[in-house]
């Protein structure tokens, strides 16, 4: 079989239930669980699976700004997992801008209440951690769906015919590891993402289609698709985070700008630090700066504080350090960062897990930001070594969204392996809309290319405009995710169903206007009740909090989104 290495070690077979797939999906971040998801809500009966290269979900990631057009997609594949995401998150309501010399605070900032845009849009998100996304998704999915320890190396098409043809099948040739002693691969396992001694060997997956969702640096868009990467734009980003109870108990020294004494928006607002003044505001992307900002809880229920920090590669070359980080360099775990050629080969080309963390990842932040304030620099210090991550920025610009280019016949990219973006949100949340789409496609058109060019053509436009709008307003952007609407996936008489998420008098209800045949009206039903759940959790977070004044900044100047 093509891929399957010519000496397959003991327990190394291929699995039966891997052969002869629907649908093989290759990443198990939110976006290859989600469009799983969103397939098994249309067609429940699919042959699927999901390789993820990790041995298990450990704890992991940054935070991320749930929109409401990502809300809105949650919803529709199942409104419960949009529900428990909110009752974790974080509802922001300001925005701080500060020099990043000085500290100066500037004279604008933003206010805002998360039930105005409740009000405005139905529905509203919230910061969560990233790991908080991909637990409820993969929550949702049926036991044994996802693989872990597998890592899809190579996916080529074999018994048919080319990129438009709708015959034939794929073969993924997948890099295999199992822990000695036969540790179990999957959440909960004890060993927190880390792997320990392992056997590794190559088997074979085949599929009547593939969905590849393996992120930036895409080994299924490389070696099966259009061959695209994407762009550096020059920029290094870390990321870190510490907890309110570190900051309190003096553990991380606390920043001026989270004092709630001479400030009483401080917690519930986001902080930005950049080369502006009242002199000279931006007037585009800087070329460095700072962002800290509330995002969830921890396990513990205690705020989550987390930093992203950036400037350009040249700035850290300046100071002596290489970029990209030499392979060479040692992890936090103690293992040597694995050589590759192609940046993403090894696990440093994903944004949410990279084997360039650790201590020497925290140094060379902390080389980069010599410029900040003292107390801002005392924070970032202070941060857990194990907690920081670098990684550069990659992009794929807008000249790449073009016809064929995530969707080839049985082949569909999507998420960062398609449209790799800034990454200021709405890369999860067009990742989540991208899942809701195809399930809506599949379910018109039937599971096949004709499905997949539908929803390319859906949704290059309409993410080209959010993700790659460079307008200081960001207006293009908004316009676009105000307009957001989604069909729902679910069947409103499946949650209706005895021991469903429902309560009974909703249930009776939906299931009244089912036996009229008004299947939109039960549809409205359920999207009324959960509407009302989320209002419930929004008004009981934000109860009694106060809005900072909202102060433009002068007219032109830079807005961050």
């Amino acid at each position: 079989m093509p891929g399957q290495s010519s000496a397959v070690p003991h327990g190394f077979e291929s699995p039966i239930a891997w052969r002869d797939l629907d649908v093989a999906i290759v990443g198990g971040g939110p976006a290859g669980l989600a469009v799983a998801l969103a397939l098994l809500r249309v067609r429940p009966d699919l042959r699927l699976k999901v390789f993820e290269a990790s041995p298990s979900y450990g704890a992991q990631g940054a935070g991320v700004a749930i929109a409401s057009n990502g809300a809105k997609a949650l919803e529709a594949i199942d409104p419960t997992l949009l529900h428990g995401l909110l009752r974790r998150a974080t509802f922001i309501s300001g925005t701080f801008t500060y020099n990043d010399q000085t500290g100066e605070r500037m004279p604008w900032q933003g206010g805002f209440s998360p039930l105005d845009t409740l009000n405005r849009f139905g529905i509203t998100g919230g910061l969560v951690p990233w790991n908080d996304i991909r637990t409820a998704l993969y929550g949702g999915l049926p036991e044994g769906v996802v693989e872990f320890g597998c890592k899809v190396v190579n996916c080529s098409e074999a018994g048919g015919g080319g990129a438009d043809s709708a015959m034939g099948h794929y073969v993924l040739s997948i890099q295999r590891a199992i822990p000695s002693g036969g540790d179990s691969m999957a959440p909960g396992s004890g060993n927190d993402g880390v792997q320990k001694e392992a056997a590794i060997g190559t088997v074979a997956a085949t599929a009547r289609l593939v969905i590849a969702a393996d992120g930036y640096f895409s080994r299924v868009r490389r070696t099966a698709g259009d061959g695209r990467t994407p762009v550096f734009e020059g920029m290094v980003r870390w990321l870190g985070n510490v907890t309110q109870a570190e900051l309190d108990g003096g553990r991380v020294p606390r920043p001026a700008a989270l004092d709630p004494q001479a400030n009483p928006f401080a917690l519930s607002s986001i902080h930005t630090w950049s080369p502006t003044s009242v002199e000279n505001p931006l007037k585009g992307p800087p070329p460095r700066g700072l962002f800290l900002y509330p995002a969830g809880t921890d396990e513990h229920g205690r705020t989550r504080w987390v930093w992203s920090l950036y400037t350009q590669a040249a700035t850290l070359q300046a100071v002596g350090e290489a970029f990209p980080m030499p392979a060479s360099e040692v992890s936090e775990t103690g293992e040597a960062a694995p050589r590759t050629a192609v940046p993403g080969d090894d696990a440093g080309g994903s944004v949410q897990d990279t084997s360039r963390r650790g201590a020497r990842a925290l140094r060379r932040a902390l080389s980069a930001c010599s410029h900040l304030p003292p107390d801002v620099q005392s924070m970032l210090a202070a941060t857990p070594a194990e907690r920081v991550m670098e990684f550069g920025l990659y992009v794929h610009p807008a000249d790449s969204y073009t016809e064929g280019a995530w969707a080839r016949g049985g082949l569909l990219l999507l998420g960062d392996a398609a449209h790799a973006g800034r990454p200021d949100g709405q890369g999860a949340n067009t990742a989540l809309e991208d899942a809701v789409v195809l399930g809506a496609c599949v379910r018109q058109l039937g599971l096949g290319p004709e499905a997949f060019s539908a929803w390319e053509a859906a949704r290059r436009e309409r993410v080209r405009d959010i993700l790659t709008d460079r307008s200081n307003d960001g207006s293009l952007r908004a316009a676009r995710v105000a307009a957001t609407a989604f069909e729902p996936l679910w069947s409103p008489t499946a949650l209706a169903a005895p021991g469903g998420p429902l309560p009974d008098d909703v249930a009776a209800e939906v299931l009244q206007e089912v036996e009229r045949g008004d299947e939109a009206k039960a549809r409205e039903v359920v999207t009324q009740w959960s509407r009302s759940i989320v209002r419930n959790i929004v008004e009981g977070r934000v109860a009694g909090r106060g809005v900072p004044p909202n102060i433009p900044p002068p007219e032109g100047a830079y807005r961050f989104r």
